[in-house]
């Protein structure tokens, strides 16, 4: 016997976007179950379910609806592209706009530890 899963469920996300907000996502990963074969591509957050999966529109014109939040990251999230502090704060930005009660306990903390950084620094 088969157990139907809730889809609406919230799945773990380390980032959110905010809807218009440019990301980079693994092409028909979530489809196929995994990263093997799939390549990071940029595109467009149209939409952020409560379940924390993202519609995308990519840049070529492709659209994937569901979209598991292991399979997108904010763009200038590779390697090299940004510095520690940096890489925090890119991929908080969507999350200030989100709804998700961990996404805002984290912006939060992220503005608090930015706060003392700057304050022992002056």
């Amino acid at each position: 016997r088969f157990e139907k899963k809730s889809v609406e469920k919230p799945l773990p996300a380390a980032w959110l976007p905010a809807v218009g907000e440019p990301l980079l996502a693994r092409f028909e990963a979530s489809k196929r179950g995994g990263a093997v074969g799939t390549k990071w591509y940029p595109g467009t957050a149209t939409r952020v379910h409560p379940d924390n999966t993202v519609d995308v529109e990519y840049d070529d014109g492709d659209i994937e609806e569901r979209v598991l939040p292991k399979f997108f990251k904010p763009r200038g999230a590779e390697a090299g592209e940004a510095g520690p502090l940096e890489a925090v704060r890119i991929r908080l930005r969507g999350a200030a706009t989100s709804t998700n009660p961990a996404a805002q306990d984290e912006v939060a903390g992220a503005a608090k530890a930015e706060a003392e950084a700057a304050a022992e620094a002056a």
